[in-house]
């Protein structure tokens, strides 16, 4: 992970017109911001695009940014934001109708070929189930455990009080693992 003070270097880079150092920050935050979109929108050419709309609002309120966050909450708030504003334009976007904790567990040991394409089965099985949560949940869980953001940096991209934030992720959680429990699937949870 690159620290605070290269993140604020990039930045001086690109306010001082490094056209190549945008295109440093864009590859660095790119996954995390496909990421971030991917799991409010479906369509795949919609999120290449939003994608690009989010980098384009990156580089024009890029001077405002005063490092009061880390830079990848504020690129993440963006990315949410800015999906958020286009789903609602398309009223696509449903807040009602909220249900009810997964920890995915990355550091599988897996050892024969069979065990490894069983873990791959599962995460993919699991992705599926991720991408099948209301929006809200499927968001905070991708903040949470994919890009690696706390309650707190959550709750500042969001824009979610802390305590809904927790209260969205438990649920989600709750139902991967009623989910898991119901098909018979053990995983570390």
């Amino acid at each position: 992970m690159v620290s605070m003070y290269e993140d604020r270097e990039l930045v001086n880079k690109i306010l001082d017109g490094n056209k190549s150092a945008f295109s440093i920050l864009v590859k660095k935050y790119e996954r995390m911001v496909w990421f971030i979109v991917s799991r409010m929108v479906v369509e795949e050419d919609e999120i290449k695009d939003i994608c690009q709309e989010v980098f384009i609002q990156i580089y024009l309120k890029l001077e405002k940014f005063n490092f009061d966050s880390k830079l990848s909450t504020w690129i993440a708030t963006i990315a949410y934001r800015f999906t958020l504003n286009h789903l609602k334009k398309r009223k696509k976007v449903s807040f009602s109708d909220l249900t009810d904790e997964i920890i995915i567990d990355h550091a599988s040991y897996e050892n024969t070929p069979h065990q490894k394409v069983e873990c791959k089965e599962k995460k993919e099985y699991i992705h599926n189930m991720v991408n099948e949560l209301p929006i809200q949940y499927r968001t905070i869980v991708t903040l949470y455990h994919l890009n690696g953001f706390s309650y707190k940096e959550i709750a500042d991209i969001t824009a979610m009080p802390d305590g809904t934030v927790k209260n969205y992720l438990f649920r989600a959680r709750k139902i991967l693992k009623d989910i898991l429990k119901k098909n018979r699937i053990f995983i570390s949870i």
